[in-house]
């Protein structure tokens, strides 16, 4: 019994304890009780009703979870700016005079559920496009302690009455009344509400970014508390006068504000600014003087995010002292200072503002200080402020030459920690806001924005100015947006020769990872590249599909990347130069090795090396394999034995360049190339291909000119003697590789002695680089662009019929079939041209409707013909893709008019076998099960024949083989050649072919953009594609929903084009057009953004054409405006315009709309002028030449009127 009782005591006893150490076991009530104390301060039993009460209350918290609302993802766009070194104070990165655009970033994550995929199809959905559903859930908040902040604000909880308000309902009292009088009568009270209300602002800076989300929770926090009466937050921008101004958002372009509004005499609303005081509005005085009048008036004070030991060196330094409350209404605060510099600063008509770190105590003071619940005094930090601030003086400019080392010595001495190591792990990506924000929060886990703040502000950064090349996107921005960061010069080098390898590798994977995310499995993923390397081990299978690949490798390419994304190929090199690249052939220490080592045993071990490369996939076999071939050139007396291990190592390092891309690889091939194609005619295979990855590369803007070879150099120096020059240096440095290939090709074709495979591998290459020189050449050539062109097709399809006229030969036919194709674009009024590259190009002056289908018919029976041999089986699978969706497109433009029901049929046939084609898995030695791995995929392995779409939604410029590296983007490229197609077999009338194939190519539009990720170069013209369709359609139909539909498409499309694009202009133009067609007659708000859209157009990047058309346009919105003169002016520059490069047409339209003003604003002598001019060019060219026979007689009737009638000076513009 008691042994018993013992027990059960016992038993009592733990059960008690586990109670007592676990809140849970002891019931809900008190494990909520627990988790509220956790989160600092006391909870009291009023506290707890008010949760459980909002528990009961709002939806999501009783156990059913909240529907998360699904909205688009905010699209930001940060400050532009830039930067000017100091060495003496955190050094803000932007420029005085410019404002910083977009939205807040609410605090918020992006989840984005992508649809059902569907067979290789590219993840990285356009949220513009529909392509994913995109919901919010909370972020974590960036502030220490947001509840304790909550709780800080609650000493200036203060009631006001309303006058004039109906009384409220008093539970309490109403209670108290009833317990001591036995009577339920109810007790009202006068309606009362806070009195306070906030003001938060954050100045626009680069620096300033890093705490967007912090203001955001700031804000949040104020709205929250529930001790205001209103809460606002405004952003303060730097108009191009100096003045502050204040917005609701980023964006430059939104309604702002005076500051002055803030101002609040009654001391009733209270301004808080975040900010780190290093910005331009605090380098230039406006902040301090926007500050002093708005403390004079209310209480004011700054929350300063930075680390306190960086206070000193901002913009407003802070002097520790007493912060005292002023008597009267007003609040205002005074200062006074421990130390006598202090007093001395704080001389009169200086005003005192209270610098508060983000923490509660801080906010807790400077409340009670505001409410008067400090006796009028606490202890604090203030900085001064005048009227008539002067601006910080100017940092130095100059650099000197130990520059970089001493500003990574100095902040590697002043910084945290973990800033430093920030700034190295940065030192391995490109500086895209979001990129370092990304590495941040991967590897650095711990740290917060004050860490980010560190490294932006330490003078190692400048803002990016990419305004002048055209990228579409503010100064120091991403094309969507983004903040952009560069080092200054040198600092990248030195911050990598701190970082390990295996940090190099973490940042490398994680870069991996947003390349995936962003650009899709399609895009080209240079970190991967460059971390494999690093690691020293590629996949056996990964070789051979890279190797395998190389003859389709070889198809024309060289399509230019997005901006970011040849960012990160700049700096994976500059990562691989440090950890991967070995030496160089002239500096390796092989010596001792080779100089007791035949030659001939070298390049035989070489070739074992490279036979262990290919089966174990160790990179240090192919390094050592070339080591070994460079050593046999050097220790090789004999001239022939010597060019052979030339040859050799041409390939070796040809194949080391495919898994290192370094510009140095490519240098060293070129010249063992070149060394051996006197004695050994297959190198200039070699050469061929080490000149066309050269080209690829300056295409992309990846290739350095000081590794071009003297005899390039020497050619373009006679382009730039001609004035034949473009800001198109890329493409002008592949022309003359591309010649220089060419003029190697045509040497072993005469010789006796050649081989006859040889020959024609040789005339093969031949043809392939010619297709590409007719294009990337011509607008740098000496005759005019088209002539050009055309003369280099001629010149392909003469060895092309050499070639099939030889016998039976392994893709001549496919080859010759490539090149009539591309003159039947060259021949149709498309062109094959693509505009703005060097010397602007006319379609319309190479058109011809008899030559193109003659090509056309040639082309397609050349390409259906190759379809039917033994070897087409054996080519690459996007290869035999290009070829039939080539056919396809050669039907179309073989017909007259647009294709009957028969030949349409047969063009869908082709491009439902193109389509299956696209998705068929490349052959490789991966198992069905094996994922796709990104290194396999970031090498080119095919190439893809882009097709010349109808001006002005040019898909796919150049000869239009686009790099393919993966089958998800050969089933885009597939999808994008259906779609236009499909666009071109659409007739013009309202029959019911025509509505069918036109509701066809609008679903193949639809679909191409679903298959493109989010920064494909071609989703501008994709869209406005679709756009036009989709206005064509609803201008015969009246739908509502596809004129909305073509509004936002073509409006997304003119977003996303860069300003110095030059079908940017074509795409403003269309987007006008259709706000005017659409516009009721009464709106007045479609044209005046249709007049912002037109005014954005960039003259010197217009061609002509489109510039006449826009500046007519221009005219009729002034008419529609009723403001003649201007009317008058924007028709006569459109005359002008179209007198000097468009077609005859286009000018007759624009001198009657201008002789019609001036008619309207009385001037009778300049009308009748134009109108002669009109009638005279009517008897030369002919009315139906130049306009309609109603036109003609308008215009004959007017000058007739004008001339007879007495001449009046209207005084026109």
């Amino acid at each position: 019994m008691g042994e018993q009782g013992s027990r059960s005591t016992t038993g009592t006893r733990r059960a008690g304890e586990r109670r007592q150490g676990d809140p849970a076991a002891a019931g809900p009530l008190a494990a909520l009780i627990a988790r509220l104390r956790e989160d600092g301060g006391d909870v009291r039993a009023e506290d707890l009703a008010d949760v459980l009460w909002l528990a009961a209350k709002v939806p999501g918290i009783t156990g059913t979870p909240a529907t998360l609302p699904v909205t688009d993802p905010p699209v930001t766009a940060e400050p532009a700016d830039t930067g000017n070194g100091s060495s003496g104070q955190p050094q803000d990165t932007d420029r005085a005079s410019e404002a910083a655009p977009g939205p807040p970033t609410a605090p918020l994550a992006s989840l984005s559920v992508p649809r059902a995929a569907t067979t290789g199809r590219a993840p990285g959905p356009d949220p513009g496009d529909g392509c994913g559903t995109t919901v919010h859930i909370p972020a974590p908040s960036t502030l220490p302690d947001p509840y304790a902040l909550l709780r800080a604000l609650r000493p200036l909880r203060r009631r006001t009455p309303v006058p004039g308000a109906v009384a409220q309902f008093d539970e309490f009292a109403t209670a108290e009344r009833a317990a001591e009088s036995r009577l339920l009568l109810p007790v009202l009270r006068p309606a009362d509400t806070s009195t306070h209300r906030i003001a938060l602002l954050m100045d626009v800076s680069s620096s300033n970014a890093v705490w967007r989300d912090t203001f955001e929770d700031l804000r949040q926090a104020a709205a929250q508390a529930g001790v205001f009466r209103d809460v606002a937050h405004h952003y303060v921008h730097e108009t191009p006068y100096g003045e502050p101004r204040l917005a609701r958002t980023f964006a430059p372009g939104s309604p702002s504000l005076s500051g002055d509004r803030l101002l609040a005499p009654g001391g009733h609303r209270l301004v808080l600014v975040l900010s780190d005081c290093v910005g331009p509005l605090w380098r230039d005085g406006h902040m301090q003087r926007l500050l002093h009048r708005l403390a004079r008036s209310g209480p004011v004070a700054v929350m300063q995010p930075l680390p306190q030991r960086m206070w000193a060196r901002t913009h407003l330094p802070p002097e520790p002292g007493i912060l005292t409350r002023r008597p009267g209404l007003s609040g205002t605060i005074g200062f006074h200072a421990h130390s006598a510099p202090a007093a001395e600063r704080a001389r009169p008509g200086r005003v005192p503002v209270p610098i508060l770190a983000p923490r509660a105590e801080a906010l807790a003071a400077w409340a009670r200080l505001v409410a008067d619940l400090t006796g009028g005094a606490t202890p604090g930090v203030a900085g001064f402020v005048g009227a008539d601030h002067p601006a910080a003086p100017a940092a130095p400019a100059a650099e000197s030459p130990g520059a970089p080392v001493e500003r990574v010595s100095r902040f590697r001495a002043t910084g945290s920690p973990d800033a430093v190591r920030l700034a190295t792990l940065l030192a391995a990506v490109p500086l895209a806001f979001p990129v370092m924000q990304l590495v941040q929060r991967a590897l650095l886990p711990e740290s917060g924005p004050d860490v980010m703040a560190e490294v932006v502000l330490s003078g190692l950064l400048r803002r990016v100015d990419n305004s002048a090349s055209g990228a579409g996107a503010a100064v120091g921005h991403t094309s969507d947006g983004a903040l952009e960061f560069a080092f200054r010069p040198g600092v990248r080098e030195e911050l990598l020769l701190r970082l390990s390898v295996e940090d190099a590798q973490d940042v490398l994977r994680q870069a991996s990872a947003y390349v995936e995310r962003r650009f899709g499995r399609g895009g080209r993923n240079f970190p991967v590249i460059a971390s494999a390397a690093l690691s020293d081990r590629v996949a056996p299978e990964h070789i051979h599909a890279r190797t395998a690949g190389a003859a389709a490798a070889d198809l024309d390419g060289g399509a230019p990347d997005a901006p970011l994304l040849q960012d990160f190929a700049r700096v994976s090199a500059q990562v691989l130069r440090r950890f991967g690249a070995p030496a160089a052939l002239a500096d390796r220490a092989h010596e001792s090795a080779a100089a007791a080592v035949p030659a001939d045993m070298l390049a035989a071990r070489a070739r074992d090396r490279l036979d262990d490369f290919r089966r174990l996939g160790s990179l240090r076999h192919l390094d050592l394999a070339v080591t070994d071939l460079g050593a046999a050139v050097e220790t090789e007396r004999e001239p022939a034995a010597r060019a052979g291990h030339h040859a050799e190592l041409a390939e070796a390092l040809l194949l080391r360049w495919s898994f290192r891309p370094l510009g140095e690889q490519l240098r060293e091939a070129l010249y063992a190339a070149q060394e051996a194609v006197p004695l050994v005619p297959s190198a200039r295979l070699t050469l061929t291909r080490v000149l066309e990855r050269m080209a690829d590369e300056a295409v992309a803007d990846r290739l350095d000119r000081d590794l071009l070879p003297r005899w390039a150099l020497t050619m373009m120096d006679a382009q730039r003697v001609d004035g034949r020059t473009s800001s198109a240096e890329g493409s002008r440095i592949a022309a003359v590789l591309l010649a220089g290939a060419v003029d190697h090709l045509a040497g072993p074709a005469a010789r006796a002695d050649a081989d006859d495979t040889l020959v024609r591998d040789l005339a093969l290459a031949r043809v392939r680089v010619l297709r590409r020189l007719a294009v990337i050449g011509a607008p740098f050539a000496r005759e005019r662009p088209g002539q050009w062109c055309a003369a280099r097709l001629l010149e392909a399809l003469d060895t092309a019929d050499l070639l099939v006229a030889g016998g039976p030969v392994d893709g001549a036919l496919v080859a010759r079939g490539a090149v009539l194709f591309d003159l039947a674009r060259h021949h149709s009024d498309a062109g094959l041209l693509p505009p703005g590259n060097g010397r602007p190009h006319d379609a319309a002056t190479t058109a011809d409707p008899a030559a193109r289908r003659a090509h056309a018919v040639r082309a397609a029976a050349d390409l259906g013909a190759a379809a039917d041999e033994p070897s087409w089986g054996a080519l690459h699978p996007a290869e035999r893709c290009r070829c039939v969706l080539d056919r396809a497109h050669a039907l179309v433009l073989a017909q007259a008019g647009p294709p009957d029901d028969a030949a349409l049929e047969e063009i869908h046939t082709l491009l439902d076998e193109a389509r299956r084609l696209a998705e068929t898995p490349v052959a490789d030695s991966r198992s069905a099960d094996t994922p796709p791995d990104p290194a396999a995929d970031a090498v080119p392995t095919a190439r893809l024949a882009a097709a010349g779409p109808a001006a002005p939604g040019r898909i796919l410029g150049g000869v239009g083989d686009a790099p393919l590296p993966g089958r998800a983007r050969i089933v885009a490229e597939c999808a994008l050649r259906r779609a236009l197609v499909l666009t071109d077999c659409c007739p013009p009338g309202p029959a019911g072919a025509f509505v069918r194939r036109q509701d066809d190519a609008i679903e193949a539009w639809a679909d191409a953009l679903s298959l493109l990720v989010r920064d494909d170069p071609r989703l501008p013209a994709a869209r406005t594609s679709l756009g036009e369709l989709l206005t064509a359609r609803a201008t015969r139909t009246g739908s509502v929903g596809d004129r909305g539909a073509a509004v936002r498409m073509l409006r997304r499309a003119v977003d996303v084009s860069a300003p110095h694009d030059p079908e940017s202009a074509g795409r403003r133009l269309l987007l006008a057009r259709s706000l005017l067609a659409f516009a009721e007659t009464t709106d007045t708000s479609a044209p005046r953004e249709a007049d912002d859209i037109l005014d954005a157009v960039q003259p010197d990047a217009t061609p002509p054409a489109v510039d006449a058309a826009v500046w007519q346009l221009r005219g009729d919105l002034a008419a529609r405006a009723g403001d003649p003169k201007r009317a008058a002016r924007c028709y006569a520059t459109a005359a002008d315009r179209a007198w000097r490069h468009s077609p005859a047409p286009q000018w007759f339209q624009a001198a009657a709309a201008h002789a019609d003003a001036l008619e309207h604003l009385g001037d009778t002598v300049r009308a009748l002028h134009v109108y002669e001019q009109l009638v005279r060019a009517l008897h030369e060219g002919g009315a139906p030449d130049l306009c309609t026979a109603r036109e003609a007689d308008r215009v004959r009737a007017a000058a007739t009127r004008l001339g007879a009638a007495p001449a009046a000076d209207g005084g026109g513009p």
